[in-house]
């Protein structure tokens, strides 16, 4: 009965780290979307008063 519940919360751990660790690995990359964009926009809004600056 005892080796039973004791894989039964060993599954339940594993199964919880790995969708754990796959919601950390999705937000990683979520940001890493959010920051790549950001940064685009704010380069792009440089070069843009740059540009105007020139004239």
């Amino acid at each position: 009965m005892w080796v039973i519940m004791g894989l039964l919360m060993i599954g339940m751990t594993t199964h919880a780290t790995r969708i754990l660790m796959e919601s950390i690995c999705l937000i990683k990359i979520y940001f890493g979307i959010i920051r790549f964009v950001i940064c685009n926009l704010l380069y792009y809004h440089m070069a843009v008063v740059f540009y105007r600056g020139l004239w």
